[in-house]
Formats: structure tokens, C-alpha cells, sequence
């Protein structure tokens, strides 16, 4: 039996042709969400909170900044500060794959922010899924992660508040200490 391949490349601009459709068509799209893999987490993202998701471009790394900090990129002649959400959550600091991408922070944040992903998974519906309660205490949660969705799979998703990770002391504070 062949093995059909799989284009990485056309499977990542048909979610990205969805996540324009959705946006555009706004009341549809309420309840879809951009899934994806950070670590040992799988996130759950508001698509009006991504403005776009690339390749990981080429970084700069800035002396005297925390491991989670990756750099600087030049995105089309915009500069990002990249950081490595899996790093800034406890876990390991990613290494760069093949799989891995960075979400760009909507411009209405009024920041250059970028979060190095280890994968995108794609669109997600919070309605197909089932509400569910954290096992992590309340007072050891990071305030920018929301609910907990487990989908079909059992696969455990967390909702990604963007803003709150933004507003976020440590986040802010990227030089060592």
C-alpha cells in the first residue's frame, strides 16, 4: 500500500486560508480556535489574537535576556521580539524543528510579540469538546491560561489568553536578573 505524503507547506496555508476566512466571517468562527502544541501543552488560541503564524524566521539573540527569550526577528521589515512559550511556562526551552512556528501577536496589542510553537495543529472547536477542571492547584496556574477543553481524542486543550500572557510581569521582563 503507498503512503501518501503529506505537504507540509500546502497543509499549513489551507489552515491559514481558514483562519482568513474565519476572521472574515466573524460570528461563524466564535467558537474555532487555533490549536496548538508548546511543549508537554497543547493551547487553544483566539484567531483574532494571531495576526499570523510563519516559519521560524532567522533570530537574533539578545545578551543578558532570559533562555525563553529567543531573539529578535525581521519579519517582511518588522521586528519581533520571539519568545519560547514552552521556556516561558517552566518547561524546557524548544528546540527548533521542522514542526515548530511562531504565532505573530496581533498588531492591536500594540507590541512586536512572537511565540515560538513547537506545532501547529490547526483549527479546534470549543463546542465539539467538553469543559473540563484543571488538575494544576488555582494558585500554581499562570493567570494567561483559561479554561480546559478535552477533545474526542482525550487530548486535554488550555485556553491561550494572549493579553494576559502580554501583561504578564515576567513576560515583560526579559533581562536576567
Amino acid at each position: 500500500m503507498a503512503k501518501t505524503k503529506l505537504n507540509l507547506h500546502a497543509y499549513q496555508e489551507s489552515i491559514l486560508e481558514r483562519i482568513s476566512d474565519l476572521k472574515r466571517k466573524k460570528s461563524t468562527g466564535a467558537t474555532s480556535r487555533l490549536g496548538v502544541k508548546s511543549g508537554d501543552n497543547y493551547y487553544l488560541a483566539h484567531l483574532e489574537d494571531v495576526s499570523e503564524v510563519v516559519a521560524v524566521p532567522e533570530l537574533k539573540k539578545i545578551p543578558l535576556t532570559q533562555d525563553w527569550a529567543l531573539g529578535l526577528s525581521n519579519v517582511r521589515g518588522n521586528l519581533y521580539m520571539v519568545s519560547d512559550l514552552a521556556g516561558f511556562s517552566g518547561q524546557f526551552v524548544a528546540s527548533v524543528s521542522s514542526e515548530s512556528r511562531v504565532l505573530l501577536v496581533n498588531s492591536f496589542y500594540e507590541t512586536n510579540a512572537a511565540l515560538l510553537i513547537d506545532k501547529l495543529i490547526g483549527l479546534r472547536d470549543v463546542e465539539a469538546m467538553i469543559a473540563v477542571k484543571s488538575d494544576i492547584p488555582k494558585k500554581d496556574q499562570f493567570a494567561w491560561v483559561g479554561k480546559s477543553f478535552k477533545d474526542v481524542t482525550g487530548i486535554v486543550w488550555q485556553e491561550l489568553n494572549i493579553g494576559l500572557l502580554l501583561k504578564d510581569n515576567a513576560f515583560a521582563h526579559v533581562a536576567l536578573k
